[in-house]
């Protein structure tokens, strides 16, 4: 078993990668995070929920990613027609 001191003398720099890697993973995963919040807020808006209940945000964050993509794509296809007809633009 190490000793406190030798635990505290432990040279972990570049381990189990290098440094500028690793804060580089922490950027893209905070990121992701925040992409995925973003869908999930995207999707409740979009289908009309009351964002202060909570049980709209169950549904979609026990989806996965993929599924999420999925239910945005489809509200998007399906509110379409209503913002082409107040826009004017056909899309």
């Amino acid at each position: 078993m190490m000793t406190d001191d030798e635990v505290r003398n432990l040279k972990v720099d570049g381990w189990p990668l290098p440094d500028d890697y690793l804060r580089e993973l922490g950027r893209v995963a905070a990121l992701w995070t925040h992409l995925e919040s973003f869908l999930n807020i995207w999707i409740g808006k979009l289908a009309g929920f009351d964002l202060n209940d909570p049980k709209w945000f169950i549904f979609v964050a026990h989806a996965s990613f993929p599924q999420r993509l999925d239910i945005f794509g489809a509200l998007c296809e399906q509110l379409l027609p209503e913002f082409a007809d107040e826009t004017g633009s056909g899309f």
